[in-house]
């Protein structure tokens, strides 16, 4: 006779296959619920490991940030909301960032704009708009060098926003501190390999941001610079050489730029004045998202920011859990994609597809 297991059940007897369906489902049952949540509007979809109303009001600050680009002429509306990933501390969030040096970071990837943040107090508001700075850069499909991304990036996370007066260029304390502690990348090198290799080295990167930020400042803003700006920008995002760009847009060797770099720290910092911008109305409620939902969430983010032996991983474990689903059947093929594993891939989205995939 075919054992059985006794569940105290009016006395019936439930046979294995049975007692382990009811095992797993209770294990479900059992498990603690994700700590994200979900807040989304027109522009972004903010997945956030903060409280609900912090979450609904940081919403509202993306939204109006984007209302100020788009106010100023920029290009906001690139392929839909940008996802926004905000963890609950700086613990969290290091085990996705993207370098030692990268206190937040944007990602342009082939189907959707990532921001991630370690966190959404209201004081982080500058690296939302630094971040988001560099989704609108892109956007403009203007291919600027790092040292000029990165510096504009800081311009822009000086933008204080209200409903009657809005503002940008404020000093960078921080940044003129470590300036006057020393200018040690010379324009030169912050604009060759060895600018993009401080960028990326801890020690280095305050330094490489802090010079980045003089320099755009300083085109961007004062006036002797800013009225030929849009030329420079035309010149280098063709990809003409800097020292090229610089003499024929302002006459000047870029020694004698710097120089007038250095020299601006000196002076009072005056932001320039624009107008409000109304505030993003109501706040939109924050929903939570289910523990699979979270972890396909970051597994995107660690297939988007290339990352693919994690996300692989990741993606097979939620397979496991959930066999028959779409999206992560569609997101494995694009992985083996990657790799060249053609045969693999076509699988994949026949899984996908047969399971009703959404994403064309």
């Amino acid at each position: 006779m075919q054992a059985c297991y006794l569940l105290g059940v009016r006395g019936r007897c439930i046979w294995p296959f049975a007692a382990a369906l009811l095992a797993f489902v209770a294990h479900l049952q059992a498990a603690p619920p994700s700590d994200w949540t979900l807040a989304r509007g027109p522009g972004f979809e903010l997945y956030s490991q903060a409280p609900a109303p912090e979450t609904q009001a940081a919403l509202l600050r993306f939204e109006q940030l984007r209302a100020f680009f788009k106010q100023n002429g920029f290009a906001v509306n690139r392929r839909g909301p940008v996802r926004v990933i905000a963890f609950a501390s700086a613990a969290e969030y290091r085990n996705y960032r993207l370098s030692a040096a990268a206190d937040a970071y944007y990602i342009g990837g082939e189907s959707r704009d990532y921001i991630v943040m370690p966190g959404l107090a209201p004081g982080e508001f500058a690296i939302a708009a630094h971040e988001y700075a560099h989704y609108v850069l892109h956007a403009s499909e203007t291919h600027l060098p790092l040292w000029l991304s990165e510096g504009l990036a800081e311009v822009f996370s000086t933008v204080r926003i209200s409903d009657r007066e809005s503002a940008l260029g404020a000093a960078l304390p921080a940044r003129i501190q470590t300036l006057r502690h020393g200018w040690t990348i010379p324009i030169r090198d912050l604009v060759s390999e060895r600018g993009a290799a401080a960028q990326a080295n801890a020690r280095e990167a305050p330094l490489f941001y802090a010079e980045s930020w003089a320099l755009a400042h300083l085109l961007a803003l004062s006036p002797e610079y800013s009225p030929r700006f849009r030329g420079f920008v035309a010149l280098v995002s063709e990809h003409v050489p800097e020292a090229d760009a610089f003499s024929r847009t302002y006459s000047k060797t870029m020694d004698a730029i710097e120089a007038d770099a250095r020299a601006s720290l000196e002076k009072s910092f005056t932001p320039i004045r624009l107008p409000g911008v109304e505030a993003a109305g109501a706040a939109v409620p924050a929903q939570p998202i289910s523990i699979f939902e979270s972890q396909k969430l970051l597994a995107d983010l660690l297939s988007a920011s290339g990352q693919t032996a994690r996300a692989e991983q990741q993606y097979r474990a939620l397979e496991r859990e959930r066999p028959t689903d779409a999206d992560v059947h569609a997101a494995l093929a694009i992985l083996a994609l990657s790799r060249g594993e053609r045969d693999q891939a076509r699988r994949e989205w026949w899984l996908a597809m047969s399971s009703n995939v959404g994403d064309a």
